[in-house]
């Protein structure tokens, strides 16, 4: 029951939290492998100039979470990057009026980092493959639990994030977040 309660608040935490964007849709999003090292970005962007930085809020209507899961009242992301890590600050509030701040502090090198501030023992793996482009791949206790990628738009205004989540039983589900700047 743990696990599956997991799972549903790391669906509703995570999948936007993570910032990632809409540029693998076919399948398997994975991590970049060594041959595909030219196409991970080699500008460094910092502060404001990075598209990425902000403060995202949770667009509900254009949204599209499975029934199955609990819908968020609301959730809010801070990202920061800067010269060699980001920082993600997410606030969530569920359907119980729970709040949830989940943090993450790490750099886009393709290692794990500890996700805090949700129950159990989760890490993430972020690659850069440019400058509006994230992917990630999470763990619950080691083993991959969500694959993400996502995407800003040109303008910058919004972010549209795809997760492919394995629930407790093996089952694939896909959540769509999609979330404006403000």
């Amino acid at each position: 029951m743990r696990t599956s309660l997991n799972l549903k608040i790391l669906t509703l935490v995570i999948c936007a939290v993570l910032t990632l964007f809409m540029s693998g849709l076919h399948g398997s999003v994975g991590m970049l492998g060594a041959d595909d090292d030219s196409r991970l970005l080699s500008q460094t962007l910092t502060g404001t100039n990075d598209p990425i930085s902000g403060t995202w809020v949770l667009n509900l209507s254009k949204s599209n979470i499975p029934s199955q899961h609990s819908i968020p009242k609301s959730k809010i992301a801070h990202v920061v990057v800067g010269a060699s890590d980001f920082e993600i600050r997410q606030e969530t509030i569920l359907e119980s009026g729970d709040r949830l701040n989940l943090h993450v502090k790490a750099k886009f090198d393709g290692k794990d980092y500890p996700i805090t501030g949700i129950p159990g023992a989760y890490s993430a793996a972020f690659q850069r493959v440019d400058k509006n482009t994230i992917k990630a791949v999470v763990k619950m206790d080691g083993k991959v639990v969500v694959q993400e990628t996502g995407v800003i738009s040109p303008d910058g205004k919004s972010l549209a994030a795809i997760c492919f989540i394995t629930d407790a039983t093996g089952k694939q589900l896909t959540v769509t977040a999609v979330f404006d700047k403000k």
